[in-house]
């Protein structure tokens, strides 16, 4: 098992050896996530929840990463989630 640490090595380790599992703070906002790119104001950072790491994009000017959560089908975009990317959000 490797660790890996900001947006350069995450994507790195997609490309070269596929999804990371991560920490993430499921706060009450990611728990009630039903779409978009989710980038409230929230700071909180306890890692009670672990994600899967897939891949990721830009919504308009919003970097974000792409995670499957194992809440299911019906939590976000069908089980996945676009988490904002490169500011420690949520702890991720």
């Amino acid at each position: 098992m490797s660790v890996v640490a900001g947006e350069m090595e995450i994507a790195t380790e997609i490309l070269s050896n596929g999804p990371v599992v991560c920490g993430i703070s499921a706060t009450n906002e990611f728990k009630s996530y039903n779409g978009g790119v989710l980038k409230l104001n929230s700071t909180e950072i306890n890692h009670n929840h672990y994600v899967m790491i897939y891949g990721w994009g830009v919504s308009n000017t919003d970097k974000f990463w792409l995670i499957q959560n194992s809440y299911g089908p019906n939590w976000g975009e069908e089980g996945s989630a676009r988490i904002l990317r490169g500011t420690n959000y949520l702890g991720l």
